[in-house]
C-alpha cells in the first residue's frame, strides 16, 4: 500500500501528500494500539470524504471551465479519501461495514441485510492510486513499469500456492508483454472515445453555436482537445480558392472571456424562383461557387458561408433568417443539406460598423495600449497597421493547444500578449480584434471553420470538428474583410492529434453521409420516381403466382433413405465398465477429468492389495481393447471378460463378508 501511494506521489508530483500518507498507512504494522472505530464513526468519516470531493470539484469548476477538470480531480482523490482508509487501518477488524457508505439515505442502509457486510478498502484504494497516477501520465515507460511492478507485487502475495512459481512467472510475463503491446491500441481507442465524448458533451455545456454569446477557452488551464469527427464537406470546381474560411457567427462585444452579439436581431428572408434560391446581396462580377454538404441538428442549424456570399441555390428549407452580423439560421424538413453558395470578394452583406465595433474592455486597455506603442501603430495607414500586426503575431508568437496557468497580475489576454505569447486561435482573434480597435479600425470577432483538408477518396474537402477556427473581420474601404493572424502552422498541429483509427471513422462517416443523402432523395424530390424500382419485383411475383396456375408439374415424391444409426465406438462394450459401475455405487466416483489409471491410483487406499493388484492386468487388457481393437484377438477378448467377471464376484463376496461381519 505504501508503494502504491509513493508511486502516485511520484507521477503526480504530490510528494508533500504522498510521503505522510504512506508513513501513516505503513506505521500500522509497528503501532500496537488500535482504536475502536464504530460504524457511526465510519459513516461520519465517509461524509467528510464526500464533502471534500464535492468541495474540490466546485473549486475546480470555478477555475477551469473546460471538461478536463476531471483529470485534476482524479489526481487528488487518494488524498481526499485517505481519512477513510486510515480509520480502517487502525481499527481492530481492518475492515469496513458497507452500511457506513449509505449516509445520504438511511432508508437504503436499513434496506441492507442486518448482518454485517464487511469489506476491505485496501485493494480499491490501491487501484485508486494507480488510476490517479494515470491521470498525470507523462506518456513514458516509467508509468507502465511502475504499474506492472505494483500489480505484480500485489498478485505475488495472493497467488495460488498449489501452482509452481515458474508457471505463475510465465503467465505474468505473458500478461505484461500483452499489456505492453495492447496499451498502444488502448491509447488510440481512449483518444477516439475522449473526442467523441467531448463532442457529445459540448451539446449540453453551451459549447455549440450560439448567435448571441460565445464563451471562449481564454483563461482555461490544461490541454485543449477537439474531436476528429467530420462535420461537413465542401466541393468546388476551383481548388485555387482553398484554404478557405467559412464563418457561422460574428460578435462585436468582449466581456470576461465571452464574446457577445450586442443587439443582434434576426429577420426572415423569402426565397426566389422555385423556392430553393435565396438572394443575400447584389450579385458579384467575380463570382465563385462551392457546394457545402452538412447536417442539421433536429432540422435546425446555421449555414457555413464564405465571406462575400450573395446567393444560395438548391437550399430547400422552410425558414431562413439572417441577423445584421451575417449569421444565417435555417429550419428544414430533413437533417441533410447540400446547398450551393456563390460569393465574390467585393460583396459585403453585413451591417455597417457601430460604436460597439470600437469598444475595448477596461481591464484589457493597458496591455493593448502597450502593444500598440511597441508596434508603433498610431498614425499609420490601415494597410501598414494590418501588415505590422500580422508580422507581430506570425513572427513572435506560436500556436499551442496547451493552456498554461496565469501567474501574472494581468488578465489571461494580457499575459498572452506580453509574456507567454503562445495560445490558440481564440487568443489571436481576440487580441487582433482589440488591437485594431485601439487604432480606430472597426472589427468583429468571427467563428467558423477552416477548409483545408482534401479527401482524394471522396474527391472533395472534408471539415472536422477540430478545424473550428476564430478570426477577425475588419472594416476597410467601405466593406468587411477577413483578417486572420493565427500562425499558419496551426492546421498541421491540429492534424497531429489524428488517431490511427481515423480512416475507419472517416469511412463510416462517408457511408452515413451517403445513406443520409439517399434517404433524403427518396423522401424528397426523388419520391416521385422511386416506385419504379417496384416494377421488377411485381413482375417476379406475377410470374410466381400466375405461372403456378398455368403449368403443373407431376413428379413422384422423393423418399428420403433411412439412415442407419451410427455404430458405437469400438471398445465401449468392455466389461471393465461394469467394474467402474460397481465401484461408483459404493461412492468411489471417478471425476470427469480423471483417467482410469489415475482413478485407480487414487482408490488404492480404498481397495485391498489383492484387489488393486488384480485390477492392473484387467485395465491393460481394457486399454488394448478400447484403443487398439483391430489387433485384439478373440482369445484376449474372452480373457478380458473372464477376468472382469472373476474380479466382480470376488469383490461382491468380500463386500458381503464385510457387511455380515
Amino acid at each position: 500500500m505504501g508503494a502504491a501511494v509513493l508511486f502516485w506521489g511520484w507521477q503526480t508530483g504530490l510528494w508533500f501528500l504522498a510521503l505522510p500518507i504512506a508513513l501513516v498507512l505503513e506505521a500500522r504494522h509497528v503501532v500496537p494500539g488500535r482504536w475502536d472505530v464504530s460504524e457511526e464513526d465510519f459513516r461520519r468519516i465517509f461524509s467528510v470524504a464526500v464533502v471534500l470531493v464535492v468541495s474540490f470539484t466546485v473549486y475546480l469548476l470555478r477555475g477551469d471551465r473546460s471538461l478536463y477538470f476531471v483529470y485534476t480531480l482524479l489526481q487528488w482523490l487518494p488524498a481526499m479519501v485517505f481519512p477513510l482508509l486510515a480509520a480502517q487501518a487502525y481499527s481492530p477488524q481492518d475492515e469496513v461495514n458497507v452500511r457506513a457508505f449509505f449516509t445520504a439515505n438511511n432508508k437504503k442502509a436499513d434496506a441492507l441485510p442486518q448482518k454485517p457486510w464487511m469489506v476491505s478498502l485496501n485493494y480499491p484504494y490501491f487501484a485508486l492510486c494507480i488510476l490517479a497516477a494515470s491521470a498525470a501520465n507523462t506518456e513514458n515507460f516509467a508509468f507502465y513499469g511502475g504499474m506492472v511492478g505494483l500489480v505484480t507485487l500485489a498478485l505475488w502475495f495472493s497467488r495460488p500456492r498449489r501452482r509452481s512459481i515458474g508457471v505463475w512467472a510465465c503467465l505474468m510475463a505473458i500478461a505484461i508483454a500483452t499489456g505492453f503491446v495492447g496499451q498502444f491500441g488502448l491509447h488510440q481507442a481512449h483518444q477516439a472515445l475522449e473526442q467523441e465524448v467531448v463532442a457529445w458533451l459540448s451539446k449540453f455545456t453551451g459549447q455549440g453555436v450560439d448567435p448571441l454569446r460565445k464563451t471562449t477557452s481564454i483563461g482555461d488551464i490544461g490541454p485543449l482537445k477537439r474531436s476528429s469527427q467530420i462535420v461537413f464537406r465542401v466541393a468546388s470546381p476551383d481548388s485555387r480558392q482553398f484554404p478557405l474560411l467559412l464563418r457561422e457567427v460574428a460578435y462585436n462585444r468582449y466581456r470576461a472571456f465571452t464574446w457577445l452579439a450586442q443587439g443582434a436581431k434576426f429577420s426572415r428572408l423569402q426565397p426566389a424562383g422555385s423556392g430553393t434560391t435565396w438572394a443575400l446581396a447584389p450579385a458579384s462580377k467575380q463570382a465563385a461557387t462551392l457546394v457545402v454538404s452538412t447536417s442539421l441538428e433536429r432540422n435546425k442549424g446555421f449555414l457555413k458561408l464564405p465571406a462575400g456570399a450573395f446567393r444560395l441555390d438548391r437550399l430547400p428549407v422552410s425558414k431562413l433568417e439572417r441577423n445584421q452580423y451575417g449569421a444565417i439560421r435555417v429550419e428544414a424538413k430533413g437533417n441533410e443539406l447540400a446547398y450551393q453558395v456563390q460569393f465574390g470578394p467585393e460583396v459585403s452583406p453585413d451591417s455597417p460598423p457601430t460604436q460597439e465595433d470600437l469598444e475595448i474592455p477596461k481591464q484589457e486597455q493597458a496591455a493593448i495600449a502597450q502593444v500598440v506603442q511597441q508596434l508603433g501603430l498610431t498614425g499609420q495607414s490601415p494597410q501598414e497597421i494590418l501588415q505590422r500586426v500580422e508580422n507581430f503575431f506570425f513572427k513572435e508568437f506560436t500556436y499551442s493547444l496547451t493552456l498554461l496557468a496565469n501567474d501574472q497580475p494581468m488578465t489571461p489576454l494580457g499575459t498572452f500578449l506580453l509574456n507567454q505569447r503562445s495560445g490558440h486561435c481564440e487568443y489571436f482573434a481576440t487580441a487582433t480584434t482589440l488591437l485594431l480597435r485601439a487604432v480606430g479600425i472597426p472589427t468583429r470577432y468571427v467563428t467558423g471553420y477552416s477548409v483545408h483538408e482534401f479527401s482524394s477518396w471522396e474527391n472533395q474537402y472534408i471539415v472536422r470538428s477540430r478545424h473550428a477556427h476564430a478570426w477577425t473581420m475588419v472594416y476597410l474601404n467601405g466593406r468587411w474583410q477577413t483578417f486572420d493572424t493565427t500562425p499558419p502552422g496551426w492546421t498541421g498541429l491540429e492534424d497531429t492529434a489524428a488517431s490511427s483509427w481515423q480512416g475507419l471513422a472517416d469511412f463510416w462517416s462517408f457511408l452515413s453521409f451517403k445513406l443520409g443523402t439517399t434517404w433524403d432523395y427518396l423522401t424528397g424530390p426523388g419520391a416521385n420516381y422511386w416506385w419504379w424500382l417496384l416494377l421488377p419485383m411485381g413482375v417476379i411475383l406475377a410470374r410466381q403466382f400466375w405461372g403456378a396456375k398455368g403449368v403443373r408439374r407431376l413428379a413422384s415424391p422423393a423418399i428420403a433413405p433411412v439412415e442407419a444409426a451410427p455404430a458405437p465406438p469400438p471398445g465401449t462394450d468392455s466389461e471393465f465398465y461394469l467394474i467402474e459401475q460397481a465401484l461408483t455405487e459404493l461412492g468411489l466416483v471417478r471425476h470427469p477429468y480423471e483417467s482410469l489409471k489415475g482413478w485407480l491410483k487414487r482408490l488404492r487406499q480404498d481397495l485391498s492389495p489383492a484387489q488393486f493388484a488384480d485390477l492392473q492386468p484387467i485395465l491393460d487388457l481394457h486399454y488394448r481393447y478400447r484403443f487398439d481393437p483391430e489387433i485384439f484377438d478373440s482369445e484376449s477378448r474372452a480373457r478380458l471378460k473372464q477376468l472382469c467377471q472373476t474380479w466382480l464376484e470376488r469383490y461382491r463376496q468380500a463386500d458381503q463378508s464385510r457387511v455380515s461381519g
